[in-house]
């Protein structure tokens, strides 16, 4: 099956939309925590096939991204969610590099520090 891929203004666009989908953050949870375009969810790469079953409805649209263009996690998870049943998915394969360098907000996990 062959892989939708949009580009920063198709994104942006989707993101200003009233259309519902889910957007999945495949970084490391750790980077997630750092940044991630505000509304996604973490769903590290290699936890695909393990969380998505639980996680996500085969019906729904699902928007994909990792850190940037060369980051082939991306990539990569959306092939297993496709293996998985997974049929309207949507790979933004500029991720949050590209999401950046448009000075877009961002979000932030942020911890609260250990009690002694």
């Amino acid at each position: 099956m062959m892989i939708k891929n949009v580009i920063l203004s198709q994104f942006v666009t989707l993101l200003r939309s009233e259309m519902q989908f889910k957007l999945i953050d495949v970084t490391s949870e750790d980077h997630y925590q750092e940044h991630h375009i505000p509304g996604a969810v973490s769903m590290p790469s290699a936890y695909i096939e393990r969380l998505a079953p639980v996680c996500l409805e085969k019906n729904e649209l699902l928007v994909v991204y990792g850190e940037d263009i060369y980051d082939e996690a991306a990539q990569s998870a959306v092939e297993r969610l496709q293996s998985l049943g997974f049929t309207q998915i949507i790979l933004f394969p500029g991720g949050l590099e590209d999401y950046r360098r448009c000075m877009l907000p961002l979000g932030h996990v942020y911890r609260k520090a250990a009690s002694i």
